[in-house]
């Protein structure tokens, strides 16, 4: 019970940083469906990659800085715990927000949550033509390319698209984890360097 618990809070938690991922995808997708009135092909297709590549700079931006956050956050919990201190560490210790690296995946898969309830939705009910407008517009950040080929492979392929959106975020949470670790690792052999391997004054 209190591992489900502890589940659902970090999944509560993900859920409110991936709002602004969610709303990165609806800006980026009113902007796949303008880049499509281009008459030029040519156009079409380097502005549509070029969108995409932005879609997904901005997403590994946003979740480096939250893996830097929450491994900033497991590192000072890590040290109130090793202290012992039952109240400081009921106090203080979050554990919903430190790090792991699946947070990065859940991360991109909450981002792209809507997306999911609509091609559930999609394969369970019958009439699928306004569903499918609807995951269309949703997603046309990815859907964009597919409308310049066939139309009817937009739905199909969505799903595997957002995986590129699941990627990008557990990318970028573990490369903002990364440097945190690194800074440590600087910090310790400096120390080392200055009072010598084994001192901790």
């Amino acid at each position: 019970m209190d591992k489900l618990k502890y589940n659902l809070k970090v999944v509560s938690a993900l859920l409110k940083e991936s709002i602004i991922i969610i709303v990165y995808t609806v800006l980026e997708s009113l902007i796949s469906l303008m880049i499509l009135m281009i008459n030029s092909l040519a156009a079409k297709v380097f502005l549509l990659i070029l969108n995409v590549a932005f879609f997904a700079f901005m997403c590994i931006i946003f979740s480096k800085s939250l893996g830097e956050k929450q491994y900033k956050a497991k590192m000072t919990a890590d040290i109130r715990r090793s202290k012992g201190n039952i109240e400081d560490i009921k106090k203080y210790c979050k554990p919903e927000n430190e790090y792991r690296f699946i947070n990065g995946l859940l991360l991109g898969m909450l981002a792209s949550i809507f997306l999911y309830i609509l091609l559930i939705i999609r394969f369970l009910i019958k009439s699928k033509t306004g569903i499918d407008a609807v995951i269309k517009l949703l997603y046309f950040i990815y859907g964009a390319f597919l409308t310049l080929t066939d139309k009817s492979l937009s739905v199909y392929y969505l799903l595997l698209f957002s995986l590129i959106t699941v990627g990008v975020c557990a990318f970028g949470y573990y490369l903002g984890a990364k440097k945190i670790m690194l800074q440590q690792d600087k910090l310790q052999k400096t120390h080392e360097e200055i009072y010598g391997k084994g001192n901790k004054n």
